[in-house]
């Protein structure tokens, strides 16, 4: 701390709404105040970290062993709740996404799909879970070639940390996520089956770009 403030720049405890400058050394109580509220921060930022590991654990660990479903708040769009707290597929979204893979399957390219379910006024994924209306987009479509969540499928992903235990970040400056463990099979009611998963996928992935 000493070094920042040496160098010219400000400090702000959110906390308690303190500013702490090259003039605050001069007072070596109000720099411990500092120090301290740093430190208590910290530790509060790790007892939450350690608490969200562990029921991060407990989830996976009922998911594998105890075959519990429903128990993430990753649902896709096309999957909700229903009255007994069991998953179930959304009519209306499944009748959309089966859509998408029709058109892959006929050689259309995600453009052409993104402008084809437009024209037909289907309802985007997210409108089942916000109730919004919005349009297909590029990003919505090449994402269900990818997620294999259509097939019932369920990845459990985690944060990679650098030594410090901070996040690492990608070139934009995105949390980067690693797959931990297999996926777990039938986690979601299956919307898409594995051949025509795989055939939609090929013959995207095998154009020279996803655009068309």
């Amino acid at each position: 701390l000493q070094g920042i403030l040496e160098s010219g720049v400000k400090v702000v405890t959110l906390c308690d709404s303190k500013t702490y400058d090259s003039k605050s050394l001069d007072n070596v109580g109000e720099v411990m105040m500092a120090v301290c509220a740093m430190a208590r921060a910290y530790e509060e930022s790790a007892i939450k970290s350690d608490r969200n590991s562990s029921a991060w654990e407990k989830t996976r660990k009922e998911i594998f062993e105890g075959g519990k479903k429903g128990n993430c708040s990753c649902n896709p769009g096309w999957i909700r709740k229903n009255k007994d707290g069991n998953l179930e597929v959304v009519p209306e979204a499944a009748k959309a996404i089966k859509r998408v893979f029709e058109l892959a399957c006929e050689g259309k390219c995600v453009t052409a799909i993104r402008g084809i379910m437009n024209a037909e006024k289907h309802p985007t994924l997210g409108f089942f879970k916000t109730g919004k209306k919005s349009f297909w987009s590029f990003v919505t479509i090449r994402s269900l070639f990818i997620d294999r969540k259509v097939l019932g499928e369920f990845q459990f992903h985690k944060f990679e940390k650098d030594e410090s235990g901070q996040n690492k970040l990608d070139s934009k400056g995105r949390r980067i996520q690693k797959a931990v463990g297999e996926p777990v099979k039938d986690y979601f009611p299956a919307i898409i089956d594995p051949a025509t998963f795989a055939k939609a996928r090929k013959i995207l992935v095998d154009r020279p770009s996803m655009r068309g």
